[in-house]
């Protein structure tokens, strides 16, 4: 997992958000290549199990709250709000 965006440049403000990015090399490989992006692309739906996977995972650990996983997005996302900074 590794910080992009405002935050990774030192550009963010006060109470901006944090874009993260996780990625899955051996993932990559077994589905022989990156992600395009789109529900045709074959990652759609390993990608929305493993955004799943991670969403779960943050409300039982509670490390965030209103945990959102958007799916249909050309890209898709888990929106969170954080539970210490309240940042989206």
């Amino acid at each position: 997992m590794r910080a992009f965006g405002s935050f990774a440049t030192g550009l963010y403000l006060p109470h901006g958000d944090i874009d993260l990015v996780v990625t899955y090399p051996t993932l990559m490989e077994q589905m022989g290549g990156p992600f395009q992006g789109g529900k045709s692309d074959p990652w759609a739906k390993t990608i929305v199990r493993r955004l799943n996977q991670i969403a779960a995972l943050l409300r039982v650990r509670d490390l965030a709250r209103d945990v959102i996983v958007i799916s249909h997005a050309r890209v898709p996302i888990v929106k969170v709000r954080g539970v210490v900074s309240s940042l989206d």
